[in-house]
């Protein structure tokens, strides 16, 4: 886990790439998505990762239900392929378009903790503030990365209320 002096220069540097990236605080949505067809096609490509990441995803949101967190698991870019929680805290994600098939890297919404783990490689948990979008300050993001052989396949992050 990153020390604090660590995380907070991170995270400064992080809104730093938010702004290159032409991002506004006031941005809300993610800038990529893909359509329909593509998602058939991108979730195909990680159905290996899908079916030994879906169990455990399940096991986790069974410990969580009901506490305001959701769970959700991305691919090495940062696009989310699968995402569990309560309904109440769904549709809170959904309004800010937290769906399967957007891309939760840095380039397309800033500073979060998806896109922060994908670039530094490292467990990060951005809560509040933190956030480079303003209305994601009203949510806690623990992410840590999915290694295989050394390579990042993706992230595994959950997200509730700060």
């Amino acid at each position: 886990m990153m020390v604090m002096k660590d995380k907070l220069d991170s995270i400064k540097k992080s809104h730093k790439r938010s702004q290159e990236f032409g991002l506004q605080s006031s941005h809300i949505f993610p800038r990529h998505q893909l359509s329909d067809s593509e998602l058939e096609i991108h979730l195909k490509k990680n159905d290996g990762f899908l079916q030994i990441a879906e169990p455990f995803l399940q096991q986790l949101y069974d410990v969580v239900s009901g506490s305001g967190f959701f769970i959700n698991l991305t691919d090495s870019s940062g696009c989310i392929l699968s995402i569990y929680g309560d309904e109440e805290v769904l549709d809170e994600a959904r309004k800010l378009k937290m769906v399967v098939g957007v891309y939760m890297n840095e380039s397309s919404i800033g500073t979060n903790s998806m896109g922060l783990v994908l670039k530094d490689e490292k467990p990060v948990q951005i809560t509040s503030k933190e956030h480079f979008i303003s209305a994601y300050f009203k949510w806690t993001c623990s992410a840590a990365p999915i290694r295989y052989n050394g390579n990042i396949l993706g992230c595994i992050n959950m997200t509730g209320y700060a």
